[in-house]
């Protein structure tokens, strides 16, 4: 499941670059945030997202991947969150205390 939410993080990062390269041809500013899609069972975090990483904390062991995305914001659903957060296929998790 988390190789489909990866592929998925994929295309609306690719979709919001598109258009966020439009709008600044256009001379207007975009900023990048994560925000659920209207059919989306995804929740958002509470401010700007700056980077994603596909992260693999065992290697080649049993557990899944987690996407990871680190920003500005101190909340992803409904997890506090200090700036960097992982999503497990099916939920939010904070990564130790977060980042400054």
């Amino acid at each position: 499941m988390i190789k489909s939410n990866a592929f998925l993080t994929t295309l609306v990062a690719c979709a919001a670059l598109v258009m966020c390269a439009a709008g600044v041809a256009r001379g207007q500013s975009c900023q990048n945030e994560w925000l659920p899609g209207p059919s989306s069972s995804i929740p958002g975090v509470s401010g700007t997202v700056y980077a994603t990483v596909d992260w693999d904390p065992d290697g080649d062991g049993p557990a899944p991947s987690l996407l990871v995305v680190g920003g500005g914001f101190s909340v992803a659903g409904s997890v506090l969150a200090s700036n960097i957060v992982a999503w497990d296929g099916s939920a939010w998790r904070p990564l130790g205390a977060g980042t400054n």
